[in-house]
């Protein structure tokens, strides 16, 4: 079951990997992205990476509860609302169910 869908603090679960026993990792799809043509210390690049932890499942549900979205399921300026939850066992996969404002 992935629950990814969901706004997690990102940032948290990333940082709550340092304090569980990870029981193998995996880099993958590293790319450095140069930001200008200078190449000096004063211009900036990105670097992205696809990091994979395998954790206990334990572990990984008190990462998430740690890491729970609070307040408004809302970013800023977005006008959907959630119609609420799921209405059979079969709509659980399919995450939050959002409805446009225009609608």
């Amino acid at each position: 079951m992935a629950l990814s869908n969901l706004p997690y603090d990102d940032r948290a679960i990333v940082d709550g990997i340092k304090d569980v026993t990870v029981h193998a990792e995996q880099i993958s799809q590293v790319a450095v992205n140069f930001i200008a043509d200078d190449l000096s210390d004063d211009t900036t690049a990105t670097v992205t990476a696809t990091m994979t932890w395998v954790i206990s499942s334990a572990d990984a549900v008190r990462l998430l509860d740690a890491a729970r979205p609070t307040g408004s399921l809302n970013p800023a300026g977005d006008a959907r609302t959630l119609t609420g939850p799921a209405a059979s066992e079969s709509d659980l996969d399919e995450g939050p169910q959002w409805v446009d404002a225009d609608e």
